[in-house]
């Protein structure tokens, strides 16, 4: 059936910017131009989606050169329809809802902007992390996310990952 039927908007696709072969959708979903195989070549169409990871945020891995990149898939939807973070902003949902990755649902906006958001939709802060969520902040940070992003995908404030992945807490693991 039509998705005008069932008044459903139309996915809006736009390429990745710096990742030649991969769009994301106002939607938030993430497709592949790369074939699979042994020949990983660039196809006229996309190939397949990319499932997200995460508990809390998604997240995607591309790659380029070689090399993976992993992203948050909210920040990839903002920096592919709404331009790159401003310097000391972050990604913020309109709604609390971290699966809510519409573009009309996600905006940049201050940390303490997004701080009250938290307590208007009632995501307070975490007092306790698992020595597994330990282990993958550090893998994220790694892996090239910020403190503030990790902090807000664990949600808990920045200073903790930083003492996290400066091994001033949690030295054991």
């Amino acid at each position: 059936m039509d998705s005008q039927y069932l008044n459903i908007p139309e996915e809006i696709w736009k390429p990745i910017p710096g990742f030649p072969g991969y769009d994301i959708s106002d939607q938030g979903r993430v497709r592949s131009y790369w074939g699979s195989g042994q020949a990983k070549t660039l196809k006229d169409t996309p190939q397949r989606f990319l499932r997200p990871s995460g508990k809390t945020y998604l997240q995607v891995t591309l790659t380029k050169d070689g090399e993976h990149f992993t992203f948050l898939v909210h920040r990839l939807v903002l920096e592919t329809f709404v331009g790159p973070c401003p310097d000391d902003l972050q990604a913020c949902h309109n709604d609390g809802n971290p699966m809510n990755l519409r573009t009309s649902n996600l905006r940049w906006d201050t940390q303490s902007s997004n701080a009250t958001d938290r307590i208007k939709h009632g995501n307070g802060l975490k007092t306790k992390l698992t020595p597994d969520q330990v282990v993958e902040i550090r893998e994220l940070y790694l892996h090239g996310l910020t403190q503030v992003e990790i902090a807000i995908l664990f949600d808990v404030y920045y200073t903790t990952i930083g003492d996290i992945v400066n091994r001033r807490t949690w030295r054991h693991l």
